[in-house]
C-alpha cells in the first residue's frame, strides 16, 4: 500500500542568503508521481531533501537488492521470493548473480531501483537518477521507469532539471524557482497554461513580443502589439490599459495555412527575415508585429524562402500575456 504525501508551508533557510525552499506547498495522492523541475539552484533537491541507495561493489546483484530485506531481518524464504519478483521487474532476472561491477551504468541505475522497491516503501525518492547516463540510455530507461513505477504503485517524488523526462514520468510537474513553487499541473497544463511569464520561458515560449492590454473579455483579452490586433489568455486579471508581454512557442506559430482552414483571430501576414534548415524541421525567424518572432515548422522541406511573405496565425489560446514588469531571466 503506497501513502499520499503532503507538503504545507516547507521553508529551509541556510545560514546566508535567501532560502532555499520558501513556502511550498503540495499534495501527492497516493500511487501519483510528481516531478518538481527547475534550473540549477532552484530548491527540487533540497525539497526532497526535507522530506526525506548506493550498490556496494564487492556483492552481487541479488544481495544488493536483497540487503533492505536481511537489513529488516525478513525471513530467508521471503527474501528470496521478493528479490526475483524485483529483479524480473526492472529487467535484471537474468543477472542475478553478477558482480555489480561488471553491469553497465544503466543496469547499475536499475539494481539501485530494484533495492528502493524490494521492501515495497510507501514513498520513493529520485534525484536524478538518469543524470550520469549517455543520452541512449537515458531514453529507455526515462520510459522503462514510469512503467516500473507505475506497476508497483509506490508514490514517488522525482528531482529533475530535464523537461522532456519531467513530461514522460509525472502525472503533476511543479516548476521551481529561486525556492518557491510556482505551478504545479499536468504536462499539458504546464506546457499549454503557464501560469506566469517564468514557467512559460522556462519551458520554451522563446518569443515574446511587447503589448498592451485594450479590452478584456473572461479569461482572454484583446491587445495591440506592433499596430495588429491580437487576442491572448490573460492568466491573471489586467486592466485595459496594462503593459504586458506576450509569450508564444515557435511550434505553436502556424505558417501558411490555407484559405479553407482561414481564422479571423490572430491572423497576419509576415516577412521570413531568416531561416535554419535542420533536416527535420526548420526554424523561420519572422518580422512581426514589431519585432522579430521564431517559427518552428516540422517536415523534411523548407517551404518559404528569405525575403518572402508569409501568413501567419498565432492561435489565441496559444499566445499568453504577462503583466510587463515580470522578470523572466532563465537560467
Amino acid at each position: 500500500m503506497s501513502a499520499s504525501l503532503d507538503v504545507r508551508d516547507l521553508r529551509k533557510q541556510f545560514a546566508i542568503g535567501r532560502p532555499a525552499v520558501d513556502g511550498v506547498s503540495f499534495h501527492v495522492p497516493a500511487g501519483e508521481i510528481v516531478v518538481l523541475l527547475g534550473p540549477s539552484g532552484c530548491g527540487k533537491t533540497t525539497t526532497l531533501r526535507c522530506i526525506a541507495g548506493l550498490v556496494w561493489p564487492h556483492m552481487t546483484v541479488k544481495q544488493n537488492v536483497a540487503y533492505p530485506l536481511r537489513h529488516r531481518r525478513v525471513p530467508r524464504a521471503e527474501i528470496d521470493r521478493k528479490t526475483g519478483e524485483v529483479l524480473k521487474l526492472v529487467g535484471l532476472a537474468e543477472f542475478a548473480d553478477r558482480s555489480v561491477v561488471s553491469l553497465s551504468g544503466g543496469q547499475m541505475q536499475r539494481v539501485a531501483l530494484a533495492r528502493s522497491l524490494v521492501y515495497q516503501p510507501q514513498l520513493l525518492l529520485l534525484d536524478e537518477p538518469l543524470s550520469n547516463l549517455d543520452a541512449q540510455l537515458r531514453l529507455r530507461l526515462r520510459d522503462d521507469l514510469r512503467r516500473i513505477i507505475k506497476q508497483t504503485g509506490v508514490t514517488a517524488v522525482y528531482v529533475t532539471h530535464d523537461q522532456a523526462e519531467a513530461v514522460v514520468l509525472g502525472d503533476r510537474i511543479g516548476v521551481m524557482r529561486d525556492g518557491k513553487l510556482l505551478q504545479m499541473a499536468s504536462a499539458d497544463e504546464i506546457y499549454n497554461r503557464p501560469a506566469d511569464l517564468f514557467v512559460a520561458r522556462f519551458t520554451g515560449a522563446s518569443n515574446l513580443l511587447a503589448g498592451r492590454v485594450l479590452a478584456c473579455n473572461g479569461e482572454f483579452a484583446t491587445l495591440e502589439a506592433g499596430g495588429q490586433r491580437l487576442t491572448a489568455l490573460l492568466p491573471a486579471r489586467l486592466d485595459a490599459g496594462a503593459a504586458v508581454r506576450i509569450a508564444v512557442r515557435p511550434e505553436n506559430v502556424r505558417l501558411g495555412e490555407d484559405s479553407a482552414a482561414r481564422s479571423t483571430d490572430n491572423r497576419f501576414t509576415a516577412r521570413v527575415a531568416a531561416r535554419r534548415y535542420q533536416g527535420t524541421q526548420t526554424i523561420y525567424e519572422l518580422a512581426a508585429l514589431g519585432g522579430r518572432i521564431e517559427a518552428l515548422e516540422l517536415g523534411t522541406h523548407a517551404r518559404h524562402a528569405i525575403g518572402s511573405d508569409v501568413d501567419v496565425v498565432l492561435p489565441p489560446a496559444l499566445c499568453w500575456a504577462y503583466p510587463a514588469g515580470e522578470d523572466v531571466a532563465v537560467e
